[in-house]
């Protein structure tokens, strides 16, 4: 029959193959959650950059009068 120090020795492997696998799948989230955050804000970025390039384009009466709309 086992011994008790190789059930000991099998019940450990388990639980180290448990953690690790917990610690991967949580790593790997991680770096899923930073890149659609670094994608959002490029994305963010590229919107403010059109905004900008619009508003400079236009002279200041009429950014004035199209803001008049949200105020």
């Amino acid at each position: 029959m086992f011994g008790l120090e190789t059930i000991l020795i099998a019940v450990a492997a388990v639980f180290a193959g448990i953690a690790a696998a917990f610690f991967k799948g949580k790593s790997s989230g991680k770096s899923q959650v930073r890149a659609e955050q670094a994608a959002d804000r490029a994305k963010a970025t590229s919107d403010a950059r059109k905004v900008e390039n619009e508003v400079a384009g236009q002279k200041p009466a009429a950014n004035r009068e199209e803001l008049k709309r949200w105020s």
